[in-house]
């Protein structure tokens, strides 16, 4: 039996896999395996991943597989997701014989394996694949050194904006208070909450902490229930100047 070549359907239907455009790549192959409809979804991710999907009326799942490039080793490698399933259901096709739809399936598998081979020998195409895949990565890299310079210049305005406005607090000020929150919880037999204002050493950005002592005087600030991790957590306190 000579099998129809998935490369010569995508040929005859002026599609071209080597996608040197800005566009990405989306196209739809129709074709018929004795008299049975079917189709190969081909589309192209923003990487240069090529995903190619398989349709048909007697497929229990579609099909479907990916060629993602690998520019560092020069090749590509694939990634296939039911891509191989020779499940049928026959609900939703009336065959001719017992094994038309069951014959197609193995048929579709045999041309998606010559399909592959033809791939593996292509080396103009998996050139192209790893092309779009390192263009991508290279967009990819510079885009987010943009956003950590941009980032880093946020937090270098935001440490001159602090260091002009506010300074921190001694770790006496902070025992005082505290102190004075325990003392007034006690005296009063209820909750008191004391509040600090923070900084983040690394973002620079301000934030209010919240110690609360309960009726019986004990501290929680967070998770932190001992008063030396608490006023671990609060050595970042400040106050304006």
């Amino acid at each position: 039996m000579n099998l129809v070549k998935i490369s010569d359907l995508i040929a005859q239907q002026g599609i071209n896999l080597i996608n040197k455009t800005a566009m990405l790549l989306e196209e739809t192959v129709e074709f018929h395996i004795d008299e049975i409809p079917f189709s190969l979804h081909i589309y192209e991710e923003d990487n240069g991943t090529l995903v190619f999907t398989t349709k048909s009326p007697i497929l229990w799942k579609d099909g479907r597989w990916l060629l993602e490039g690998k520019p560092h080793r020069k090749t590509i490698k694939l990634w296939a997701s039911h891509a191989f399933d020779s499940a049928i259901d026959d609900s939703k096709f009336e065959a001719k014989s017992k094994f038309q739809a069951k014959r197609a399936s193995h048929i579709l598998n045999a041309m998606i394996a010559e399909f592959l081979d033809f791939i593996d020998s292509n080396s103009e195409l998996i050139d192209n694949i790893n092309t779009r895949a390192t263009a991508f990565e290279e967009a990819f890299i510079k885009k987010r050194q943009a956003e950590e310079e941009q980032e880093r210049q946020v937090i270098k305005a935001a440490k001159v904006e602090f260091e002009q406005n506010y300074k921190f607090l001694s770790k006496s000020k902070v025992a005082d208070m505290l102190s004075k929150g325990k003392k007034d919880s006690l005296a009063t037999r209820s909750d008191v909450m004391v509040e600090f204002i923070t900084v983040n050493l690394i973002t620079y950005k301000l934030q209010v902490s919240k110690v609360l002592f309960n009726s019986q005087g004990k501290p929680k600030l967070g998770l932190n229930t001992t008063l030396k991790d608490i006023k671990k957590k609060l050595e970042c306190a400040v106050e304006p100047k």
